[in-house]
């Protein structure tokens, strides 16, 4: 790989480690010089980096005997050993370009600890065993790791295992358009239909253009687990129903298509990611009759924000909740969360989560439905925010949800992230008393 793309990945890791940015914002600052068929490298290296980080920083800091501080020192050390650990890189290749990467970077000074390193490495690439913890065996934070074999100890290590697999890529089948089908298994005959859901089909990742029917609405990228929300909201045309947390739509579009003659309202506190929204509901809304989608920048736990016509109340059929969460159940598809999330972060996050679940409370009508929502795994987030919601307000009470592969919870279910099937999420589905 060029050496353009050796220092845009850098840079990406050296903004993760000092600035605590996402990987995909560091991504997009960095690669955007880069020709587009360098840029699929740069993503590779950064996330297999992050996946595997404390047995990556394990394997070269055996071998210094100061551990070096600086941000993109650390970026150049972890990039050279996930090529010879993880990327195939041939291992003299790895340590030529890693230590020409160093003066290209303006780091001199590192090329003969990144050449002594990298070469012994490059000799015993697999960590020693008496080098092993907790945290290097799984490639999780510690208190992460605890955490799960707390709440799941019959499935904390199958969690941990599918969090260090790359996921599946999935797509949701617009079940309006069959038709479609017969030509995304031409063009995919690797492509298979979850067992369980009807509208994912997982294929080989390629780029969204290449499959057919995808610029039409016919098909959208979706994980399977997350194409569970809107057939257990069950929206109906004719109803008026909101998405409260919305971005980036596509369970929006979901519910669009099994109800495109209802009301939907997709809202999220983040204005500048309804673009996205609006991309994707106009791409599915191009070629199918139906009520478009309003689309609307608004924080769902401020009712002093709200619209005039929501002020009294008693609005909405059905309200998807899908809060903003630890993302503890889609950390393969992001792996830079397990090094920016802390265990401190779940309280605030539960206390945000609360406030929107509060708010919505004065929007469903009597006799409707909210469907709680998480891509989650952390009990605080999942049952317990339900169970607490529920004593607080008798009227409403969760309805019992049994799905194939899921784990039923006092309330709702929660589907764990599988390698070769869906990410984790947690739903719970409450009714609230009464006749609309």
């Amino acid at each position: 790989m060029s050496l353009a793309s050796r220092k845009a990945a850098a840079r990406v890791l050296q903004e993760v480690y000092a600035n605590r940015s996402t990987v995909d914002d560091a991504l997009e600052t960095h690669q955007t010089q880069l020709p587009p068929e360098q840029r699929p490298w740069v993503r590779s290296a950064c996330f297999e980096t992050l996946r595997y980080l404390p047995s990556i920083r394990a394997s070269w800091q055996q071998h210094v005997k100061k551990k070096p501080t600086d941000p993109l020192a650390l970026a150049i050390l972890d990039l050279g050993t996930v090529q010879i650990q993880h990327l195939k890189t041939p291992p003299w290749a790895a340590v030529n370009e890693t230590v020409t990467l160093t003066r290209a970077l303006k780091k001199p000074h590192l090329s003969g600890l990144v050449n002594s390193v990298l070469r012994k490495i490059a000799k015993n690439p697999l960590l020693p065993t008496h080098l092993h913890n907790e945290e290097t065996r799984w490639n999780h934070p510690k208190w992460w790791i605890k955490k799960l074999q707390q709440q799941w100890p019959k499935h904390w290590q199958a969690i941990l295992q599918a969090n260090n697999h790359k996921a599946p890529f999935w797509l949701r089948h617009n079940r309006q358009v069959p038709a479609a089908l017969p030509a995304l298994q031409k063009a995919c005959p690797e492509a298979r239909q979850h067992p369980h859901i009807a509208s994912a089909w997982c294929i080989d990742p390629r780029p969204v253009a290449s499959i057919p029917g995808f610029e039409a609405g016919h098909f959208s990228v979706q994980d399977a687990h997350a194409q569970r929300a809107a057939p257990l909201l069950d929206p109906h045309n004719g109803e008026r129903i909101l998405d409260a947390c919305a971005a980036p739509g596509g369970k929006a579009g979901h519910l669009w298509e099994q109800a495109p003659q209802a009301e939907i309202t997709a809202i999220d506190v983040q204005a500048h990611r309804l673009s996205r929204v609006g991309e994707n509901l106009r791409r599915l809304q191009a070629n199918i009759n139906g009520t478009p989608v309003e689309v609307r920048a608004l924080n769902m736990a401020k009712p002093n924000q709200w619209p005039p016509d929501w002020g009294a109340g008693a609005v909405f059929d059905r309200i998807l909740l899908d809060v903003p969460c630890s993302a503890s159940g889609v950390v393969r598809r992001h792996p830079d969360i397990k090094y920016l999330r802390q265990a401190g972060d779940i309280a605030a996050i539960t206390r945000q989560q609360k406030d929107i679940l509060e708010a919505s409370t004065r929007l469903l009508k009597p006799g409707g439905h909210l469907l709680y929502a998480t891509c989650s795994v952390f009990d605080e987030e999942n049952g317990q925010q339900v169970a607490h919601f529920l004593s607080r307000h008798p009227e409403f009470e969760a309805e019992t949800l049994s799905l194939p592969g899921g784990v039923s919870r006092q309330h709702g279910v929660q589907l764990l992230p599988e390698i070769h099937g869906g990410d984790g999420f947690y739903y719970a589905l409450l009714k609230k008393r009464g006749h609309g």
